[in-house]
């Protein structure tokens, strides 16, 4: 259980193969050679995550969102703050994704923070932690 005082605000998404498909076009900086997990369904079931799959930097935006609102937009563009995501399971097109996070250690000019991913199955996607400067 989180603590009231330590809880950040929940953030729900639902996930889209429609979104996985527009953060790829946005996020492309050079042409893509070859075939990726991402969008191309027969490539991504013969790989080891068995379909497709949001990117990794996708979860990670939407933790930086948990942190931004219960810290406001500049907790993590000032000089000190981080934030990091590890996946544990894809995240897919249809999940429907619950983000916690709770404050773990409270400083004179910042705040470490830990993050939850959960599916609608109720199993952890993926964690991240971070610190926010206030």
């Amino acid at each position: 259980e989180i603590a009231p005082a330590d809880a950040l605000p929940l953030v729900h998404k639902h996930e889209t193969q429609e979104a996985i498909d527009h953060y790829a076009a946005l996020t492309r900086v050079r042409p893509r050679v070859g075939t990726n997990l991402h969008q191309d369904p027969e490539f991504a079931r013969r790989t080891l995550f068995g379909g497709t799959a949001n990117a990794g930097v996708a979860t990670l935006a939407f933790c930086a969102e948990v942190l931004e609102r219960g810290y406001g937009p500049a907790a993590l563009l000032r000089s000190g703050a981080r934030i990091s995501y590890k996946g544990i399971r894809p995240v897919r097109a249809g999940d429907m994704i619950t983000l916690r996070g709770r404050t773990t250690a409270r400083g004179e000019r910042s705040h470490d923070v830990e993050l939850w991913v959960h599916a609608q199955d109720g199993r952890l996607r993926g964690v991240g932690e971070g610190t926010v400067i206030l």
